[in-house]
């Protein structure tokens, strides 16, 4: 290998991961903003322009400072062409090269690793009861539920497989039987808009005890059963206003629900779950 293309290469691999720290702080800035500022609820519609310009300058920036690194390359190179320690030069540009190489395989590890982490965090929910202390689970193409009992809460995990630019609502509801056995009376209700930009994404909602189970009309006794069916809806934040509509039926709603047997106990003035048993649809 030529020395000049020896050092242009060595040259670009080094601004090659020079870039791509800068790219990676700047999804990193973005992460910052969805985890502090803004939240899972719809951002403000100008970040999405903001983020968009601010990555684009960010490939720009990184295709210009790879540029100046192979150009910085090869006129280094192009120096120590036909020189009298010409090949005392190319070892030393080979030992670059091989290190440079190894520098951007760690890099690429690096953002293996992470890319790793992040999917494990958000990896499907286990499915089956008892998974990892969960109590109940149901999936479909779009939505998966997990319901964990605490020891004061119920951690309710929503999984969205989907992605879209429009803010969607996320309602999750707490139904019991009629004298029927259908359920249709609902007791305890969560909703707020969310943003789906990428394509999976988790909410997590701690419902307490103290807030759920005084819903329940549970009777004097210290212990009571109760059967209750959990529905999940996702739906454009728009269909709020177009319930009167004639075009509301045209809205797609997402659906998720799960019927499960609640062991409750009153040791005293405050209730809790003690147990959660599947039921079947």
């Amino acid at each position: 290998m030529k020395i000049i293309l020896l050092y242009g290469l060595t040259a670009g691999i080094v601004g090659l991961i020079l870039g791509g720290f800068l790219l990676f702080f700047l999804v990193i800035g973005l992460g910052f903003l969805w985890k502090f500022i803004f939240g899972s609820s719809p951002w403000p519609a100008w970040t999405l322009y903001v983020s968009a310009m601010i990555f684009a300058a960010g490939c720009i920036a990184v295709f210009i400072l790879e540029i100046k690194f192979i150009k910085k390359g090869l006129a280094f190179g192009k120096d120590y062409a036909g020189s009298e320690a010409q090949k005392v030069v190319w070892q030393t540009a080979m030992v670059y090269f091989i290190a440079s190489l190894v520098a951007l395989a760690l890099f690429v590890q690096f953002v293996i690793a992470n890319v790793l982490a992040t999917q494990k965090r958000f990896a499907e929910l286990p499915h089956g009861a008892g998974g990892q202390g969960i109590s109940l689970t149901k999936a479909n193409a779009e939505l998966a539920l997990a319901v964990k009992k605490t020891e004061d809460t119920l951690e309710t995990v929503i999984t969205v497989f989907k992605s879209s630019m429009d803010p969607h609502r996320l309602t999750i509801t707490f139904l019991s039987a009629d004298e029927k056995g259908g359920f249709t009376h609902s007791l305890y209700e969560v909703s707020n808009d969310v943003s789906l930009y990428f394509s999976k994404q988790q909410f997590i909602y701690d419902i307490s005890y103290a807030g759920l189970l005084p819903k329940f009309d549970l009777p004097s006794a210290a212990a009571a059963i109760k059967n209750i069916k959990i529905q999940v809806r996702l739906q454009p934040s728009s269909t709020d206003q177009q319930q009167n509509s004639s075009t509301a039926s045209s809205v797609p709603i997402n659906e998720l629900s799960v019927l499960a047997k609640f062991s409750i106990e009153c040791p005293n003035t405050q209730c809790r779950i003690v147990n959660i048993e599947p039921m079947a649809d």
